[in-house]
């Protein structure tokens, strides 16, 4: 999986052209409290409206978040 912190979502596509492509195996990190991080959930919006489609986005942030990381709870 690659962790797309300490990229500034104004800049993703700069740096990863090809995100649409590899959002199967991509997740979304804000580096939250970081050097020009100074809000994390400006941040997660910033990054919510990058022009991608959708479910590339979806992917990123709640997918392969969840195949990765194990649930806080049993219920859940």
């Amino acid at each position: 999986m690659a962790d797309l912190s300490s990229i500034p979502p104004r800049r993703i596509l700069d740096y990863i052209p090809r995100l649409i492509e590899i959002s199967d195996k991509s997740i979304y990190g804000s580096d939250y409290p970081g050097p020009g991080v100074y809000d994390i959930k400006a941040n997660l919006q910033a990054f919510l409206n990058i022009p991608i489609p959708k479910e590339a986005i979806k992917k990123i942030v709640d997918d392969n978040p969840r195949k990765v990381l194990k649930p806080l709870s049993r219920n859940r």
